[in-house]
């Protein structure tokens, strides 16, 4: 990022000298007007590389300084998963900062009852339900370079919330059960985790809740082995406004041995916790089919996915997405909230 600045701030100043010079003025104006557009662009990264290195500073000098939570590696943990058939909540950076109401750029809105409910189940110790928090914690040496740096910037900035609100003295499990592929140097750990899910969801009866455009395994063969799927479709927006008729829809259409799989941000958090007290096996997968499609296809970024919700590829039009006419897809479907 460095070298890129010290490149183009130069090459932006050689370009106002020479339009300068210009002699139409309408088209210096537009010209000008892009060239702004792009020292403000450059400026913000600027800015963003220095506030990410002193984060980065930070965390180095504090992470070995306080009480590190024990987190279970993602072999490890879809392991107890296939063996103990119990349900997950997975916390991220995004929960995270739901909790502490910090602002950030989503699909769930700041909700006071959502962040209260969300640090209420990082702490609790539920029936047959495991918590999974990020492996930012000590030295993710799997990481690739820029997963590192972000981890590494979120925990100078955030680490000690974390730990104020984490039980210490319970286990936790690793949140990147379902983000494998991308942010690992190596793609083994990916290969080796979706060998894991395959068996996870081998033979099972799957009730699939997720957002309207989310369409998990459709056009791959994630799901190949299950027995059954059948949908509960909810906002792709704002989920958690409609908590209680989403629980109320899965606990009217799910059966007991059922898998359930919950594909809806923060709501699938919480969401997992209470029906697990209600003795469902739920499983919170977040992004797992993404990072599916994104292993199939050796992306090296976050790109868009042809008919699915991509909401970190946004800019890339991965929040635009088409309706479906795919008629196994829309024959799974017994419920549309």
């Amino acid at each position: 990022m460095k070298n890129r600045v010290s490149v183009i701030l130069p090459i932006y100043k050689a370009l106002m000298h020479m339009w300068a010079g210009e002699k139409s003025n309408r088209r210096r104006g537009n010209e000008r007007m892009l060239l702004d557009r792009i020292a403000r662009k450059i400026r913000r990264e600027y800015e963003n590389y220095i506030v990410t290195n002193y984060y980065i500073l930070k965390d180095t000098w504090q992470k070995n300084r306080v009480n590190n939570p024990t987190i279970v590696g993602i072999s490890d943990t879809l392991r107890y998963i296939l063996e103990n058939k119990c349900s997950v909540s997975r916390y991220g950076d995004g929960e995270i900062k739901w909790i502490l109401g910090v602002r950030q750029d989503s699909f769930q809105e700041e909700n006071k009852e959502l962040a209260n409910k969300l640090d209420g189940v990082l702490k609790s110790n539920g029936r047959n339900h495991i918590v999974c928090i990020a492996n930012g914690f000590g030295d993710p040496a799997l990481f690739n370079t820029e997963t590192r740096r972000f981890w590494s910037a979120h925990m100078g900035r955030f680490r000690k919330d974390w730990i104020s609100h984490i039980d210490n003295k319970k286990t936790y499990y690793s949140t990147d059960i379902s983000r494998c592929y991308l942010s690992y140097k190596s793609p083994d750990v990916a290969k080796e985790a979706f060998k894991l899910w395959s068996k996870i969801f081998a033979g099972r009866d799957l009730l699939i809740v997720e957002g309207t455009k989310t369409r998990l395994g459709v056009g791959n063969d994630l799901l190949s082995g299950v027995k059954s799927i059948r949908r509960i479709l909810v906002p792709a927006v704002n989920a958690y406004g409609k908590y209680k008729e989403i629980q109320d829809a899965v606990e009217v259409n799910a059966n007991r041995e059922d898998l359930i799989i919950l594909a809806i941000g923060p709501t699938a958090t919480i969401l997992a916790y209470d029906l697990a007290e209600k003795g469902y096996q739920a499983i919170d997968t977040g992004h797992l089919d993404i990072e599916y499609e994104w292993y199939k296809m050796k992306a090296t970024s976050k790109v868009a996915i042809d008919g699915k919700y991509v909401n970190e590829a946004g800019w890339l039009g991965g929040r635009n997405v088409q309706e479906s006419n795919n008629q196994e897809y829309l024959s799974q479907i017994i419920c549309n909230l």
